[in-house]
């Protein structure tokens, strides 16, 4: 009960006083404390934007772990920081954090929402980061979202491998039922074989049930850069 007494006071007296609401919140132990914590200064960044966020991560120095915290939890996905000032704080406090990548995340899919690019300009300098595919799938939902053209047009760009297969099924799946054909298309283009092959037949399949022409699918499979062993395969399933 006293927990979670001061954990409700916390937020309302950070709004005014981030130093006693912190001292409120060491009144607690343990996980307790560094939650209440991160909530003080997650209500404080709200009325302070990125001058509040600089101000609590200064005071978290000899603490890392706060500091990240206080990134993850109170900076990346706040409405009163700008995107381009969220990217900053990843990069100046959590670029040697292992979770850097996951609010680098965070930040690049609300980004590309507003402005893809300028996402993905910033997000590219961690795309060897352990989770950079997961920002890629991120990131081409949201810009999908906002310019599909754009969108599919950035994908072309992308070098073959993992983070580029992650962004195109996202596109296959995005497009599957309004246009089939495209689906089949970029379904080709992915690199990784079983991946590859599980689009192909989905996108295929839903040609068959799309497609106005009797012969649709099977000219398109054949246009394709496939294995001969591959068009057969893709032809058979999308029969069954």
């Amino acid at each position: 009960m006293r927990g979670a007494m001061i954990q409700g006071a916390v937020e309302g007296v950070a709004l005014k006083d981030l130093t006693a609401a912190i001292e409120l919140a060491n009144l607690l132990e343990g996980d307790e404390a560094r939650t209440a914590r991160i909530a003080a200064v997650r209500a404080f960044v709200t009325n302070t934007g990125a001058d509040g966020a600089r101000t609590a991560i200064e005071a978290a120095v000899d603490d890392p772990a706060m500091r990240s915290g206080i990134v993850m939890q109170a900076v990346a996905g706040s409405s009163a920081i700008g995107f381009h000032d969220q990217a900053a704080f990843i990069d100046e406090f959590m670029r040697d954090d292992p979770l850097l990548i996951h609010a680098a995340d965070r930040v690049a899919a609300e980004w590309a929402h507003d402005d893809p690019p300028a996402a993905i300009a910033w997000m590219e300098q961690y795309h060897d980061r352990d989770g950079f595919d997961g920002c890629i799938d991120s990131v081409t939902i949201a810009w999908m979202q906002h310019d599909l053209e754009s969108a599919s047009a950035w994908l072309g760009t992308l070098e073959s491998g993992a983070a580029r297969d992650a962004g195109v099924a996202q596109l296959i799946e995005h497009v599957m039922d309004i246009d089939p054909i495209s689906a089949v298309e970029w379904s080709a283009t992915i690199s990784n074989p079983e991946v590859r092959v599980r689009f192909l037949n989905e996108s295929a399949q839903a040609v068959q049930r799309y497609a106005n022409a009797p012969n649709a699918l099977k000219d398109l499979i054949e246009s394709l850069p496939l294995s001969d062993d591959e068009r057969a395969a893709v032809v058979e399933k999308s029969r069954q």
